[in-house]
């Protein structure tokens, strides 16, 4: 069959499918097949029927086609497995974008404009400020769609380069941020470097510092324990140059044996002054001591009876012979049942139990008061017994107080 020339206009009657030249000499484009290509071609022809019909998103203002496989099949005269892969080859590189409507629908298709990177086959120049907004929205579009092959020639390029730049980081810090000690393994006599030294004690200065000498200031984080120890004899400055002037950082919380009280007598006013709370535990002068009442801090019986073996632990010589086993008992059922005695009755009347109250109760064993008829000294822990025997039965400490104090 021989076919006729052109002539004049002629060639303006036909409708013809039009492919951008850029899928033909870009770069990134020609990994994807001729079947691809001619189907961008087609699926682009489609928007001018799309406007015709108003296909528009109305909340974007987008234009979408709709194409089943069964038309692109006819259409270009390739098999589904062929036009499939072709719409896959699309999708991957950016030219479409495909949404699902489901109920046997055919999905929705986005044609994507090439035009806005590219005019007339070639980049289009735009300006630096535009160019990183393409690349944010290129980064982004990579985010949302990470399981998308994204794999081209460039790429293990660019994982080498970057191996290699992460090869060279890591060499070039445990060179310089590493200390080999070189020809000092095992050890040498020289005198450690004073700046070099506080600089890497004293850290970031962000957490509580242990002030050693002028020069050197420690980090509560630059060493694995803070305990110091300082040798010297009566009147060389041990409190004078390391006690006393990290009591005036006031930065942490001590606990300091002051046994001539002259620390405190001088620097806790100061240290009051700075927002810390001081407690002094004086033997010497009760009257200017803190005191800790242990009945504060007991809710239950179990908390009592924990209290009670501190005390026995911490007045038992830790060299004692084990004797029989019934003394140490008896003390422990003794203590308790003072203790629970005072505990109850001081809910009764509405305070706070003490010891000063457990003492009273010891003392009135061993106190005497008036003769009775028959001529004999009554104990006062008689009289208190009298007392609350006459107690309702229902009474909290009249139950206890009977049952562990005066059986």
């Amino acid at each position: 069959m021989r076919l006729d020339y052109f002539y004049n206009t002629e060639g303006e009657n036909f409708r013809f499918y039009q492919i951008p030249a850029l899928l033909l000499e870009e770069e990134e484009y020609r990994g994807i097949s001729d079947t691809a290509k001619i189907l961008y071609g087609v699926l682009l022809s489609r928007l001018a029927l799309s406007r015709k019909n108003s296909w528009i998103e109305k909340d974007t203002g987008r234009l979408y086609i709709t194409y089943n496989l069964k038309q692109l099949v006819e259409k270009l005269g390739r098999s589904d497995r062929t036009i499939s892969k072709a719409m896959k080859q699309l999708s991957e590189v950016g030219l479409i974008e495909k949404k699902k409507r489901g109920q046997g629908k055919p999905d929705i298709i986005y044609v994507m404009n090439f035009t806005a990177v590219h005019k007339e086959g070639a980049k289009e120049v735009v300006p630096e400020e535009q160019m990183e907004q393409d690349y944010q929205d290129k980064l982004a579009y990579i985010l949302m769609h990470p399981f998308r092959n994204w794999f081209n020639r460039k790429t293990p390029a660019v994982i080498g380069i970057a191996l290699t730049v992460w090869a060279m980081f890591v060499c070039y810090y445990l060179t310089y941020y590493r200390n080999f000690h070189p020809d000092a393994e095992h050890g040498v006599a020289e005198w450690a470097d004073v700046p070099k030294t506080a600089k890497r004690l004293y850290g970031k200065g962000e957490e509580p510092v242990t002030c050693l000498s002028k020069n050197i200031t420690v980090n509560a984080k630059a060493l694995p324990n803070m305990h110091i120890l300082i040798l010297g004899g009566s009147g060389d400055g041990k409190t004078t140059s390391l006690l006393i002037l990290n009591i005036l950082l006031a930065n942490m919380t001590n606990i300091i044996l002051d046994v001539k009280g002259d620390l405190l007598k001088n620097y806790g006013g100061y240290l009051k002054e700075k927002g810390i709370a001081v407690k002094s535990l004086n033997f010497k002068d009760m009257a200017q001591s803190d005191q800790y009442n242990p009945f504060r801090y007991i809710e239950n019986y179990t908390d009592m009876v924990e209290l009670i073996t501190n005390i026995q632990t911490s007045v038992k010589p830790p060299d004692a012979q084990k004797g029989d086993p019934f003394w140490d008992d008896g003390v422990g059922l003794y203590l308790q049942s003072l203790f629970e005695y005072e505990w109850l009755q001081a809910k009764e009347e509405n305070r706070v139990a003490s010891m000063p109250g457990i003492l009273e109760l010891v003392n009135r064993e061993t106190q005497k008061i008036d003769e009775d008829r028959n001529g004999r000294y009554r104990y006062s822990i008689a009289w208190l017994r009298c007392r609350w025997k006459s107690r309702k039965k229902d009474s909290p400490v009249s139950c206890y107080a009977i049952r562990r104090f005066f059986l």
